[in-house]
């Protein structure tokens, strides 16, 4: 029974100090948030690439935020998110403003802005 014990206590320590040292690593270096940055990334780059073959010449941002979700998170900034319906109504809001500050389609209007 003495044996069990002096080999839990001989692995056990290492494997603490080796776990709290990475934990610490990777609060220090945000090994973790890359990973998943990464992972994202990715992600997002078959989903654009998806979308090009479904859409074809109709490929815009703004039908892209129509086919998905309205209720799923879909932009994360400063410990705020959005819904995609969400940035939908907001770029809703901002085309309207554009359009009520008399830019039309494929026109801008810099003059409106000074």
């Amino acid at each position: 029974m003495e044996n069990i014990m002096e080999v839990a206590a001989q692995y056990a320590l290492p494997a603490a100090a080796a776990t709290v040292g990475a934990m610490y690593l990777d609060a220090k270096h945000h090994i973790t948030k890359d990973i998943r940055d990464w992972r994202n990334r990715r992600k997002f780059q078959s989903t654009v690439e998806e979308g090009r073959k479904l859409m074809g010449d109709y490929f815009t941002i703004y039908r892209m935020l129509e086919l998905n979700d309205p209720n799923a998170d879909g932009f994360w900034f400063e410990n705020r998110s959005w819904t995609f319906g969400e940035i939908i109504r907001e770029a809703d809001k901002l085309a309207q403003w554009f359009s009520d500050q008399g830019v039309r389609y494929k026109g801008y209007s810099a003059s409106n802005f000074y």
